[in-house]
């Protein structure tokens, strides 16, 4: 179990697979993680234990892995397909920042102690949690057809991501969700992927949550301790608007964390209502105890999506594929101009077909992300010139087991996370190696005398304009990257 120093690294069960296997063998002789050294394991991300009150838990975070924050935010702030500074600057301060204090003030204590463990403004980390949102209107603040038309294909060009929940289709009648993302190679060739494994205090009443996202983000795609796992994809419609000063949003990635903080999808189906957005996105909600939900989010919208595939299989990609969303596309036109989520839907449909209605084994899952055989559908994207499969992971909410490979998996091998018995917390040893710079140090805790972390809620930076855009950014030298 969890010692009582706060400030572990990642305290994990691994069950890992042999040495030379590939992701297809899915072995599982469990090894703790004491015996796995991160830092000398090219096959795997690294990841960390937050604990403790919400501005501690970030402090964590940002201590632990400041130099690849730091790098996240200029790798988005330069290659994003980002509106310009300024104007992200005007929308931090006047719409997510005064959103956060409002409706989530636990989530901006968490970044705030990031912003104190990384030594970068906090407006930067919403301006990097609320990444899709901006990259998504950067088209409506262009003044040219043509620009919005560039633009538009360089958003879609950050992502592509495939989400699967099979409910009940495996030989096991287990409930799996699976993604597979493929990104800008820096995010891999830079190990800017993380694992988060969050513990809220006992008065938050909340579960314990495992998140894959990138270095800074708030969360990704997940599961918690309760058996529920969220897997997301980016959709680009005509309803996405510029958001008003004043306006109630919260940035995408934190509605992903409160959405993966649910206990079951009655409970998360409500709360897509009620959280405002000004950007489409799809949510894909796995439950233990029930029956995913797949929902296609406009503005002003919910289309409940429902496959036709099999009953017992659910997959999506990034544009709108829900009769709801058909029957709405004068209100609600689908703006994604691409055509490889397209492609890539169809061979995910090809390779599922000869199984329909038959049972999965975790090898054919496997199997089925791992192909690259379609030029222009391919579910795994070997490494090129500037995309990759930087990610695979399969999210088995009957075992609460998340399988995780780095890179293409047919490549690469998985490692297996698991909770305890009593869903409390992951099972593991600590292993100091993996520190990026080191724990933070006693010295940088700011607790109460009750152990509560103190309240944070000093004014954050009261600059009227943007700063410079190099402020607060490590901007790293070749030969200073990180392997």
């Amino acid at each position: 179990m969890l010692s009582d120093n706060k400030h572990k690294t990642v305290a994990l069960s691994l069950l890992c697979a042999l040495p030379n296997a590939t992701a297809s063998d899915l072995k599982e002789d469990p090894v703790r993680i004491s015996e796995i050294n991160f830092k000398a394991r090219p096959e795997s991300y690294a990841g960390v234990v937050l604990v403790g009150g919400p501005h501690e838990r970030g402090l964590i975070y940002g201590k632990t892995f400041a130099k690849k924050i730091k790098l996240n935010v200029d790798h988005t702030l330069k290659h994003g397909g980002l509106p310009a500074w300024d104007i992200c600057w005007r929308i931090v301060k006047q719409v997510y920042l005064p959103s956060l204090r409002r409706l989530w003030p636990s989530g901006l204590q968490e970044l705030m102690g990031m912003s104190a463990g990384a030594n970068l403004r906090v407006e930067k980390l919403i301006m990097l949690n609320a990444r899709d949102d901006l990259a998504t209107i950067n088209h409506l603040l262009q003044d040219t057809s043509s620009q919005r038309s560039a633009v538009l294909g360089e958003a879609e060009a950050m992502d592509e991501t495939f989400s699967v929940s099979f409910a009940r289709a495996t030989q096991e009648d287990e409930v799996i969700a699976v993604q597979s993302w493929n990104s800008s190679r820096p995010l891999h060739d830079k190990n800017l992927i993380v694992y988060l494994e969050i513990h809220h205090e006992p008065s938050e009443a909340l579960p314990v949550i495992f998140t894959v996202t990138e270095a800074g983000l708030l969360a990704g795609s997940g599961m918690n301790s309760s058996g529920i796992s969220l897997t997301s994809n980016r959709l680009f419609s005509s309803a996405d608007f510029v958001p008003e000063p004043g306006g109630s949003y919260l940035p995408s990635m934190c509605q992903q964390r409160i959405l993966l903080a649910c206990s079951s999808t009655k409970m998360a189906y409500p709360l897509c209502q009620i959280l405002a957005r000004h950007c489409s996105r799809h949510f894909l909600i796995s439950d233990r105890h029930g029956p995913p939900v797949s929902l296609e989010i406009a503005p002003k919208n919910i289309f409940l999506h429902r496959d036709g595939f099999d009953r017992s299989v659910l997959l999506h990609t990034n544009h709108f594929q829900s009769f709801e969303a058909f029957l709405a596309r004068q209100k609600v036109a689908d703006r994604y101009q691409g055509r490889s989520s397209y492609w890539n839907l169809s061979r995910l449909r090809s390779l599922l077909g000869p199984r329909k209605g038959q049972k999965f084994t975790m090898p054919d899952v496997v199997r089925i992300f791992s192909d690259h055989a379609d030029s222009l559908g391919t579910i795994c994207q070997r490494t090129t010139s500037h995309k990759t499969t930087a990610l695979f992971v399969i999210y088995n909410l009957t075992r609460r087991m998340i399988s995780i490979c780095k890179g293409p998996p047919q490549e690469n091998r998985m490692i297996h996370f698991t909770f305890d018995d009593d869903g409390h917390g992951l099972l593991g040893l600590p292993l100091p190696g993996i520190l990026e710079e080191g724990p933070p140090s006693r010295k940088h805790r700011r607790t109460s005398s009750a152990g509560s972390s103190v309240s944070t809620a000093s004014p954050v930076s009261s600059v009227s304009s943007a700063p410079p855009l190099d402020e607060g950014i490590g901007i790293v030298d070749s030969a200073d990257e990180e392997d």
